[in-house]
């Protein structure tokens, strides 16, 4: 059994047989054994992104003529362009109530047939769906105006207190209140 040759070096080994008979009589053989390298298949992903989201895997994979083979599991949902090229693209649709973790996978094959593969993860979250309902639009100044948050989380359990909200008022106001109170002027 011979090791693994991902060195980048192409790794050979001589093969010897000698062979001696009763009666002492010997003859001999060598072969060399070639151990192409492999190529090494990597690359870098972010480990989340909200959906509907497009990634471009950053490939770091090493070898020479490199042929590649991208792919994602579970694939409903997913477009995948450029899955023969270093330069691949992943389009992921926007998931209804969880998020999904998906398996990006890639398998590089040298000109010599070697073969290498690598797998990442990514999960995929829907985003919040942001709304506000204004006590009031129109009005003489000063006006009040109560702001109804109606977001909504699309993540199972989650509701708007494990939410983050930054308002911003067109008035150089702003709030992080979930239900804030501006008063507009002239």
């Amino acid at each position: 059994h011979f090791p693994d040759n991902q060195t980048g070096i192409v790794q050979t080994y001589v093969v010897s047989l000698v062979v001696t008979n009763r009666e002492g009589c010997v003859d001999s053989v060598s072969q060399s054994i070639v151990i192409n390298s492999r190529p090494v298949a990597n690359f870098g992903l972010d480990a989340n992104a909200c959906g509907p989201a497009v990634i471009y895997p950053s490939d770091s994979s090493s070898g020479l003529s490199l042929n590649y083979n991208w792919a994602v599991a579970p694939t409903s949902g997913v477009v995948v362009s450029g899955s023969n090229s270093s330069t691949p693209q992943f389009s992921f649709s926007s998931p209804t109530q969880d998020s999904i973790v998906y398996s990006i996978f890639l398998q590089l094959t040298d000109a010599n047939g070697c073969i290498d593969t690598f797998r990442r993860s990514i999960s995929i979250y829907p985003k919040p769906l942001a709304g506000f309902t204004p006590s009031n639009v129109d009005s003489c100044g000063p006006l009040m105006v109560h702001f109804a948050n109606v977001s909504q989380s699309k993540l199972t359990g989650q509701t708007r207190a494990t939410m983050q909200f930054d308002w911003t008022f067109g008035n150089g106001q702003a709030s992080n209140d979930s239900t804030p109170v501006v008063t507009f002027t002239n």
